[in-house]
């Protein structure tokens, strides 16, 4: 018993290490990319004098909401590296903190989104909607359920807990 412990262990410190790598991977370069089209102001970014302040709102939260989601898994997994070792793998906190991961991730990709329609629009004077899509709310509402989900093992787990 002891031994499939610790091979559950290791697997998930693997898979933790792996989706914490991917985490930064993925949201750390397009911010990068971002701060390099602002900084450069090539061909791929003009500032417009129309909808300067919209430019920078949806610039600032770009990056803000992909840092916080970023910090939010990583909070994540850490904590459930942590509950694995005092055998409390379901925690409620953590659910808290998935339910928040839904929210951000839409505020993210919303901000991600509309970027990618200033960058571009601003060529043509500024004039251009904000853009709202099923790419946006469907994954969002994906990691909602799975915190619903996490919520009630995290009340199976604690019933588990208190039965002898």
């Amino acid at each position: 018993m002891a031994i499939n412990a610790i091979k559950t262990n290791k697997s998930v410190r693997t898979l933790s290490i792996v989706a914490l790598f991917f985490i930064t991977i993925v949201y750390l370069l397009p911010i990068a990319n971002v701060l390099v089209a602002i900084i450069g102001q090539g061909d791929q970014f003009y500032w417009s004098e129309h909808s300067l302040w919209l430019q920078l709102f949806i610039i600032t939260g770009s990056i803000v909401f992909s840092l916080i989601f970023g910090i939010l898994m990583y909070v994540f997994i850490i904590r459930t590296m942590r509950g694995i070792r005092s055998s409390v793998i379901f925690d409620r906190l953590n659910s808290k903190i998935l339910l928040w991961c839904s929210v951000v991730y839409f505020l993210s990709e919303f901000f991600n989104t509309n970027l990618h329609v200033m960058l571009h629009l601003g060529a043509t004077e500024g004039h251009g909607s904000l853009v709202l899509s099923s790419t946006m709310i469907v994954p969002a509402l994906i990691i909602a359920i799975f915190a619903l989900l996490y919520r009630l093992a995290c009340n199976i787990s604690e019933e588990n807990r208190l039965t002898i």
